[in-house]
């Protein structure tokens, strides 16, 4: 039996300060901001300055059995998600749909492409730009409950002094667990199969969304300031709504 569930985030901002943006830099690479949606309605009226996706330090993490595997985390902040049975098995996420409002004048849009802003002198460039949007499934167990053979909490990380990371509550790889989206509403095709591994100390997880910026779209967004000095742009947007369904295989 299939069962639907919905995960969105809906933000009302008078103006275009709620936008994903670059976070910190690591080894002169960029990093841009990461999120997670709610999995019920968050309203948010924004009359200053807070941008509140750019408030949580990101962090670089590798796969500490696939170096090639890389994923970025959020430092002091839980994510919230749908609680969903670990089983010996295989759950399948489908028919994903979104809808996305961007606070930019609609004369800027072309047809209903994802835009992104980019600083070039004194003013900002508008271009087609691309979101990367992963499932991911989020439990808290000790460390000392895990046995090294097992291939669960991959990215674990033990360099934070007082700092809860959310790599240390990410069960499984999230390799396999992408989609990418690049317009304002549409549907996918695409179905998302996440092997699950049933523990002694694991009864369920929270099935939890991300949501950042593409690799491809991290370079498209560099631009220059009026000195000629290299700086990035950001996406802009005031509404973000993402439903899917799932079941198990």
């Amino acid at each position: 039996m299939r069962t639907s569930e919905i995960t969105k985030i809906n933000v009302n901002s008078n103006n275009n300060n709620f936008k994903i943006q670059l976070n910190n830099t690591s080894n002169n690479n960029p990093i841009f901001d990461v999120f997670y949606i709610s999995p019920n309605i968050v309203e948010i009226n924004q009359d200053n300055n807070d941008n509140y996706i750019h408030e949580k330090i990101i962090e670089k993490i590798e796969n500490i059995y696939d170096k090639t595997d890389i994923e970025y985390f959020p430092i002091n902040y839980t994510p919230s998600g749908i609680p969903i049975e670990l089983k010996n098995n295989t759950l399948i996420i489908e028919n994903i749909k979104w809808n996305i409002i961007q606070n930019i004048s609609d004369s800027k849009f072309d047809e209903i492409n994802l835009l992104g802003m980019v600083p070039f002198e004194n003013k900002y460039n508008y271009i087609n730009t691309e979101l990367e949007v992963t499932f991911e499934l989020h439990s808290q167990i000790p460390f000392s409950l895990l046995n090294n053979r097992e291939n669960i909490i991959v990215y674990r990380t033990l360099n934070h002094k007082n700092k809860f990371s959310c790599s240390n509550t990410c069960l499984f790889s999230t390799e396999n667990t992408k989609i990418k989206i690049n317009n304002l509403n549409d549907l996918t095709s695409t179905k998302i199969e996440i092997p699950l591994l049933k523990h002694a100390f694991l009864s369920n997880a929270l099935l939890c969304v991300k949501v950042g910026i593409s690799n491809e779209s991290v370079y498209q967004l560099r631009g220059f300031d009026k000195f000629n000095n290299m700086s990035y742009g950001f996406v802009p947007f005031s509404q973000f709504v993402l439903s899917f369904d799932y079941r198990y295989k």
